[in-house]
């Protein structure tokens, strides 16, 4: 699907995928009195950010942080075959 092609291209993912760019898309249609189209929400991934990219300092401090102090979620547990 053409969205879906959008957002792997520009890693948008999660939440910032689920919800985001539709709302956006609708709130465009919306403002100009009409229904939502899918180029309204192809515009609104193309002005969409990602939280990885806008939070990347906060995401490696936490990851910094956590380094020592947590178990990796993909790490196996201690034991564990």
């Amino acid at each position: 699907m053409y969205l879906d092609a959008n957002f792997r291209s520009l890693r948008i993912s999660g939440t910032t995928a689920e919800g985001g760019p539709v709302i956006a898309g609708l709130f465009r249609a919306l403002a100009e009195d009409r229904e939502l189209e899918t180029g309204d929400i192809s515009a609104a991934i193309a002005e969409t950010f990602p939280l990885s990219f806008t939070m990347r300092e906060e995401i490696n401090r936490i990851r910094d942080w956590a380094k020592g102090r947590a178990r990796s979620a993909d790490a196996p547990a201690e034991g564990a075959a």
